[in-house]
């Protein structure tokens, strides 16, 4: 599985909110997404997934504002010298714990102090952002030469990136730093379902909303009495000392996105993500500008091909001022491709990008391995011998072919194969026990050849079970005598041997318990175990998603999270207390709550494998994460 490390400025609120809606789009793909980020929890309240972790750490800081968001030069040079005065701190600190994780690669917008610990911990930085730092205090502090030094270091702490993502509200000259810069398309916070205001902020139907956002940082002054009285509707504002009979309180972590998509008019200042934001749901948009900071003329300016927009002049004296301006006020819109959401593309195209820089001249490989119950999908480099990307998705294929299930097969394919697009690789789509039961399968096979090109070879019972034995040879090479065991959902497959490799099948997976009684299931696995020669020189090897719930459960964390359990060794002691504690404790669901899995199948899986244990007197089984998917490419 990937692993990125996403370093996000300490500047606002917009920084941390785009990103948010970056790492949701990458944890779709299941790539673990660690967040190096200072700014409050409730920012990232989207990213709820085993795939992701925060840690409150800073890189940079931006600037410093005064009264009404105006940039506070000399506080910004002082916050400015500080940084850098413990530059090496927080470069060695980084470096550490980049190593540490074992990141495949790194993202920002846009702390320049991460770049230069990315580069000593040898992982490669990709940045996104409308601006740089570099732009910014090159204007801020264009009457000094004194910082001159410290600004030519930022530009060549970001002339040293892999790639760069230039979004809208941006210009060339705003990621000048940035070689290269490839344009890209709308990223902003998105969900499937909004709330709704109306009724909780106690809102007649009839009544038109002004959401006014003035964004992360404080000292935004906006006529707020002035507004309620003029407004003919409902103001909704984070202000708490506006005493209107038509003002809503909404704190600063209230989900500013569910206001902002369902109010009819957003007042705010210029600022990336609430620009975004609202244009991406073609909201009505009155923006006041700040004095003295150069992002403003870049955002405005982006904003101009927008039919709903318009500006508020710096001085309204008067509620009369403010009720012109919003008798003026356009109307929504259905937006134009330039301001329709983009964040699939964008999290498909760095992903892309960074294959392109991992794979160089290979041909990569991409497995797409569907299974009874799950979908697994494995990226390999041939050329190194290596995985560099795993993901597993439940499917339920297994519980029929009808249309709810492969309608939630189609939409995973769907996400999956937009990802793979990116990647230059072979293709190839392999199924098992479920192709071979399910007669109607072809509507499955059928629809990934009509709409994608892709090819399902179905594996026989003997070939399943070689691709499971030669993933555990691959990734498990101290293991010396290997006994493989891949417990599907309909079947399990064995393989042993050295000079020549013995396989037997069996029709019975962890779905079989559904049917039959565990007395009944004990007598009839002891029945279809193969003999084997010298078996207690054997070691038990357990793949595929048996594997992953027992080292889940023996190791305590997320299921989703398989790698985790790779190589661990389970007693067959620890699998005993385990059965017993689910089979008579009344806290079974508390105490695996934070592993996430299906009690059914953990018992299923551990009831399979105390079988196979106690048949052949072993004591303990060995964890092998990786299934048929790298089998079949390292065995081809």
């Amino acid at each position: 599985m990937l692993k990125v490390a996403i370093y996000v400025s300490s500047h606002g609120f917009g920084h941390a909110s785009r990103m948010a809606a970056l790492a949701d789009e990458l944890i779709k793909y299941q790539l673990s997404v660690f967040l190096r980020c200072d700014r409050p929890d409730f920012l990232f309240d989207c990213l709820n997934s085993p795939f992701c972790s925060k840690e409150d750490v800073a890189c940079d800081f931006g600037v410093v504002h005064s009264t009404g968001l105006q940039t506070d030069v000399k506080a910004t040079k002082d916050e400015l010298i500080s940084l850098f005065s413990r530059r090496n701190e927080i470069v060695e600190r980084e470096v550490s714990w980049l190593r540490e994780q074992e990141i495949d690669f790194a993202l920002l917008d846009i702390p320049f102090l991460a770049i230069e610990a990315c580069d000593y911990a040898g992982v490669p930085v990709f940045a996104i952002s409308n601006f740089d730092w570099f732009f910014i205090y090159n204007h801020v502090f264009d009457k000094g030469k004194e910082l001159r030094p410290l600004i030519n270091t930022i530009y060549g702490l970001y002339a040293r990136v892999k790639a760069s993502f230039r979004l809208p509200f941006s210009s060339v000259e705003s990621m000048a730093a940035f070689p290269k810069a490839q344009k890209v398309g709308l990223l902003a916070k998105r969900k499937d379902v909004y709330e709704d205001i109306r009724e909780l902020y106690q809102i007649d139907a009839k009544d038109r909303i002004l959401a006014c956002s003035f964004g992360g940082e404080k000292g935004m002054v906006m006529e707020m009495d002035k507004i309620c009285k003029a407004f003919n509707g409902v103001v909704i504002s984070s202000n708490q000392d506006v005493d209107c009979d038509n003002h809503r309180y909404a704190s600063r972590s209230s989900d500013w996105l569910d206001l902002i998509a369902r109010c009819d008019v957003l007042l705010t200042k210029p600022g990336y993500s609430t620009f975004a934001e609202a244009s991406q749901f073609g909201k009505p948009i009155l923006y006041r500008p700040r004095q003295n900071y150069p992002e403003e003329k870049v955002l405005i300016k982006g904003l101009a091909r927008y039919k709903a927009a318009v500006e508020v002049p710096p001085k309204m004296a008067s509620i009369k001022a403010w009720k012109s301006l919003f008798a003026a006020a356009p109307e929504g819109y259905a937006p134009s491709a330039s301001f329709r959401n983009r964040n699939e593309s964008i999290a498909a195209s760095i992903v892309g990008t960074y294959f392109a820089l991992a794979g160089k001249q290979s041909k990569l490989k991409s497995v797409f391995d569907i299974g009874s119950n799950n979908l697994n999908y494995l990226v390999y480099n041939p050329d190194t011998e290596m995985v560099l990307h795993t993901a597993h998705y439940t499917t339920g294929l297994y519980m029929g072919l009808g249309y709810d299930n492969c309608s939630q097969f189609k939409a995973i394919m769907k996400t999956l194969i937009g990802f793979d697009k990116q990647i230059k690789s072979e293709k190839q789509a392999i199924s098992t026990s479920v192709a071979r039961v399910r007669e109607n399968f072809s509507e499955v096979s059928e629809w990934l050849l009509k709409h994608y090109d892709l090819k399902v070879k179905v594996l026989k019972q003997h070939q399943e079970a070689a691709a499971a034995y030669a993933a555990a040879k691959a990734s498990l090479p101290s293991v010396a005598k290997p006994l493989v065991v891949d417990i599907g959902g309909m079947s399990t497959e064995l393989a042993w041997g050295s000079a020549y490799i013995e396989r037997k099948g069996i029709e019975l997976g962890l779905l079989s318990l559904k049917d039959t009684y565990y007395r009944s299931f004990y007598s009839l696995m002891y029945q279809m175990l193969p003999n084997l020669e010298n078996e207690h020189q054997h070691s038990l090897v357990v793949t595929g998603l048996t594997a992953t719930y027992i080292a889940a459960a023996a190791y305590n964390f997320h299921y989703q999270l398989p790698w985790k359990g790779h190589a661990k060794k389970v007693r067959l002691s620890q699998i005993n207390e385990i059965i017993r504690f689910l089979r008579y404790s009344d806290d079974k669901a508390k105490r695996f709550e934070a592993t996430g899995m299906d009690l059914f199948i953990l018992e299923s899986a551990l009831h399979f494998v105390k079988v196979i244990l106690e048949r052949y007197e072993m004591t303990e089984c060995v964890i092998c994460y990786y299934g048929i998917s790298l089998g079949y490419i390292v065995s081809k």
